[in-house]
């Protein structure tokens, strides 16, 4: 996937997809719960624990999800970043525009990008 500015809202979507999956689950769940219980109050014990059961399950898939976002998303989209920085920073350079290193202290007096003159 190219980078652009657009693109790096869209990386935690496979996130944010995992706990809107959870939310509507564990709803269904709650709703199938309601329905058994008007249908029969005295299952109620029963009822509650199948939906525990539910809800565990989607949870568990949760956290399936997260992990596999913080194991493969996450870092893909820095690598993909600090590439695209790359780029730009050496784009800059050939236009004559130095860049000073990342780790210098910002000041409210000096630029952060500067010319360069030409050799």
């Amino acid at each position: 996937m190219p980078i652009s500015p657009g693109t790096f809202n869209h990386y935690g979507e496979p996130l944010a997809k995992a706990g809107a999956d959870l939310q509507l689950e564990i709803a269904a769940a709650l709703k199938t719960l309601y329905q058994k219980i008007i249908q029969d109050p005295d299952g109620v014990g029963r009822y509650r624990r199948n939906y525990e059961a539910a809800v565990k399950k989607a949870i568990k898939k949760w956290r399936k999800a997260r992990q596999e976002f913080v194991t493969h998303s996450l870092p893909e989209a820095y690598n993909r970043g600090v590439k695209h920085a790359e780029a730009e920073i050496k784009e800059l350079k050939k236009a004559g525009i130095e860049i000073g290193p990342a780790d210098q202290e910002i000041s409210d007096i000096a630029p952060l990008v500067r010319p360069v003159a030409p050799f």
